[in-house]
Parts: C-alpha cells; structure tokens; sequence
C-alpha cells in the first residue's frame, strides 16, 4: 500500500502555510481558533477545507507527528503555565488504556475488513505481542521515520559530509529490522517518511542525485512494511508542477516535504518506485 499524507488539510501546520496565521500571529492551530473570531475562523476554514478533489482519496493519514510539536514554540514555553502543567511524554500504560477502549468502542461498529490503525508512540519496539494477547484483530501500527531524526544526535555536525549517506543507510536499515520485528506480531506501516535531510544543505551541487538515492533507500526499506505514506502531498498550492524556483530561495526548503515537487522533479519517479501518480 502506497499512500500521501493531506498535511495541513485537517490538522493546520504555520510552517506548511503560514498565509493562514498571518492575521493572528499565532504558532498552531490551537491558538488561532483562541485568537480568531468563530465567524471568521469558520470562514477562514471552510476556504481551507472544502475542496472537493480531496473526497476521492483511498488512503488518508492526518496525524499531528513529533516534528510538530518539536518545532512549535509551545515546546519550549506554554503560553498558559496552568494549562501545560504535567504535560510531557505519554506514558505506555496511558496509550494502552485508551487504545484499548478505543477499539472496544470501534470494533463492533466497524466492517471486518476495515483496520483500526493505532501510532506506535515512537516506541516500536515496546509492543511487541501486545496487540495479540489483547485479542485485537483487524489492527495495524503506524510508525514515522524521518532521516532528519537521525540528525538529532550532538556530534552529528562532526561527521564528514562523505560520510553522511552511509550514516543515513545504518539508520534506515535499522529502522527497517525495527520494522521487521514488529511485524512478527502486527501489520506495520510507515505512516510518515520524506526525503528532506541535511545532506543537501552541505552538498547542494549534488542535491538531485542525493534526493533519489534517500528516496531509494527508503523505498527498498519500507517496503518491509504493510505500507507507506509520504508527507505530504503538496505544499504549493495550484502553481506549476515543475515550478522555476531556485534551489537556494527560502521556499526550496519545502520541496522534499512535497510529493507533488519530488515526483515531477524525478526525485522518486519511475523504476519501480511503486507510486501511482494520479491527478
């Protein structure tokens, strides 16, 4: 199964479309419904949502992911300290009562053939049997990796640039046997990959060919997976498909978050990628 995340369409990100914040000033969606009259953020949201190319889709994954939260300026400093208190890491005994009265409530309501897709919590490897001796059927794993995650380590800007695509291989592949492992006991998919990275930004004269090996390597791993689905599907709204954009503006951050770029830009397109591109 091959699929693409509708970022930003159910749940707003200011980085994936900042033009939707500018009148609030506000970071995330939270805070703009707070800022927002109710009339003119249903209005605001209504343009934003009602678009009818988007109700034919087969697969569809709109989570809210770490690199979100990661990103937002709420992170680091609440804006309502009262508010925030006690929050942080959701403990496994918490996501395992609500998933497991999660699909008490589903599972009776739902058609045979119908998945109830439950996110690992960024601990893969924690669940191992759980779902089995739960007795839950008709269930999968969502899991999200992204090669920048593997940036996050301290000495990462140490490591020689001829060795950074090695370095993103052992990371993939181990993600990969991850993947694998817990597959023995429930169906996985990689509910969230891309192609951005930093190698780009250090070797930019070699950003196309870098770009299809990432997309290579990922696509040969995941497929160890029940599925995938890229994040996200476009980011640039109804402009050209191959826009002329030079690789170095502002905007070229956004082209490996964008399926629509990378597939016209040949990034993954072709040679047995497994994508189907329809419009």
């Amino acid at each position: 199964m091959n699929g693409v995340n509708l970022g930003n369409w159910l749940v707003l990100e200011r980085w994936m479309k900042p033009g939707i914040f500018a009148a609030s000033g506000e970071a995330d969606e939270i805070w703009l419904h707070r800022a927002t009259k109710s009339a003119e953020l249903e209005a605001l949201l209504t343009r934003h949502r009602d678009h009818a190319a988007l109700f034919g889709i087969e697969v569809l994954n709109e989570p809210i992911d770490w690199l979100t939260y990661a990103m937002s300026p709420s992170s680091r400093q609440a804006k309502d300290r009262s508010e925030a208190r006690g929050s942080g890491p959701i403990p496994m005994a918490f996501l395992k009562r609500f998933y497991r009265e999660t699909y008490h409530r589903l599972r009776p309501i739902l058609a045979g053939n119908q998945v109830i897709v439950f996110h690992d919590g960024f601990r893969l490897g924690r669940w191992r049997d759980w779902f089995v001796r739960e007795g839950m059927r008709g269930v999968m794993l969502d899991t999200h990796v992204y090669l920048v995650m593997a940036e996050q380590f301290p000495l990462f800007r140490l490591i020689p640039d001829r060795w950074l695509m090695g370095w993103y291989r052992l990371f993939v592949r181990w993600n990969e046997r991850r993947i694998r492992r817990a597959a023995r006991y429930t169906p996985v998919i990689v509910g969230e990959w891309c192609v951005a990275n930093n190698l780009v930004n250090r070797t930019p004269s070699a950003r196309n060919a870098v770009y299809r090996e990432v997309a290579a390597m990922q696509r040969k791993a995941w497929s160890a997976s029940a599925g995938q689905i890229y994040w996200s599907y476009q980011l640039r709204g109804n402009r050209a498909f191959l826009p002329t954009i030079d690789p170095q503006s502002d905007t070229s951050r956004l082209d490996p978050w964008d399926l629509t770029h990378v597939w016209h830009a040949g990034w993954m397109a072709g040679g047995g990628s497994g994508y189907v591109w329809r419009r």
